[in-house]
This record gives C-alpha cells, structure tokens and sequence, in this order.
C-alpha cells in the first residue's frame, strides 16, 4: 500500500509520526494523521480545507487540544501502531482512491477518508454540521480541474523549424553584442596609442629644446 502514496502523502504520515512521536503518544490516531496533512501548507489538502471554508490554522488548534486530552501511552521509534479508527481511515483512503479508479493515493484521497471517518477529526467542522463528504469531493474536483486548465493553457511547445529560427536570431545577436565589444577594444586601444605618440611627441620637444 506504502508504494501507492504519493510524494505529499508519504510526507504528511511522515509528519503525522512526528508530531505523535513529539507529544508522547505510543500510537497513531486520525488526529495525528490530520496533523500531518497541515503541516505542508502548500498541500493539496490544505488548499481543499481553504475552499471549504475551514481555517488551517484553527484545525491544528482543536486537533493538538483533542491530543493533549488522549493517554500518552509509550512512544519509541521502533513502535508506534495505528489505532482502530486510523486503520478505518487508510481503508476509506483506498476505498476513495479506488472509486476514482487511481491507482495513486494523495493527500485529497486523505481528506476525504478523514471526512467520511465516523466520529472523525472533521466531523462538525466548519459548520454545525458534519462536513459533507460530496462537498469535499467537488472541492478535489475542482481543484484537479482547475490545474489541468492551467496545464491545457499553457503556451505550445515550439516546432523544431521555430526553435531554429530562435537560435539563428540569438547567433545574430550574440555577433552583434561581440562585434560592438570588439569595436570598442579597438577603439579604446587606438586611443591610448593616440596618447602614447602624444606624450612621446611632449617628450621629445622636450629633449630638443633643452639641447644647447
């Protein structure tokens, strides 16, 4: 299942193990795991939580306040197991994932397991009511959709015969700034030769004037 998560989600279990590790807990809940996904701002997660209207940073709030209630219990690197409701939530994950028909998991597959989590981290936030499941979805679809127009909009890659003609105006350009550089190198060359003969003309009047 590991080698399904992509790279954002692979960080925000990483940052979920973290955070349970930092306050003393011996497991893994839906709490740390929703930890996880706030920790990276830039997340597909966290850009969804914005859309539905529910404030990041007030999130991480409730979950370390609903954290600090749970028994610590005894946190080492070598073991830190997954509670009931977290193993629900990787089923959900791959449950949303396979509906899709992906064959990847992402941190929007996350949130939607989070959403449809009974008694979740979600449950009543944002509202007096429990977060809509479908909501959260449109808002995954939306985002997705959103980034596929900024892909189809960005401008075409250039034809080899363009690409040519690109090189071609660069060379001109380049002979042309070199062409320019060098006239200048000559031109200031012939100026201190111009000072030279002066200055060796000076001196030799000099010389000459001083002869008896």
């Amino acid at each position: 299942m590991l080698n399904r998560f992509d790279d954002e989600c692979k960080r925000a279990f990483g940052d979920a193990r973290e955070k349970a590790l930092r306050l003393g807990h011996g497991f893994l809940d839906a709490e740390h795991i929703v930890l996880g996904l706030l920790a990276n701002p830039d997340s597909i997660a966290v850009r969804m939580l914005r859309e539905l209207s529910i404030d990041p940073s007030a999130l991480q709030v409730r979950m370390e306040g609903r954290l600090a209630r749970s028994a610590g219990g005894s946190a080492t690197k070598r073991q830190l197991p997954f509670t009931e409701r977290s193993k629900r939530l990787l089923e959900l994950m791959l449950e949303e994932a396979g509906s899709m028909g992906e064959e990847g998991i992402g941190t929007g597959h996350m949130l939607l397991a989070c959403a449809r989590l009974p008694e979740g981290p979600l449950q009543h936030e944002g509202s007096t009511e429990p977060l809509g499941v479908e909501d959260v979805r449109r808002v995954l679809d939306a985002i997705r959709d959103g980034s596929a127009a900024s892909r189809s909009s960005s401008p075409p890659e250039p034809t080899p015969a363009a690409r040519l003609r690109q090189a071609a105006t660069l060379c001109t350009d380049v002979t042309a700034i070199l062409m320019a550089e060098r006239a200048f190198l000559q031109l200031q060359l012939l100026r201190e030769l111009v000072t030279e003969l002066v200055n060796l003309a000076d001196e030799l009047d000099r010389r000459a004037s001083r002869r008896p």
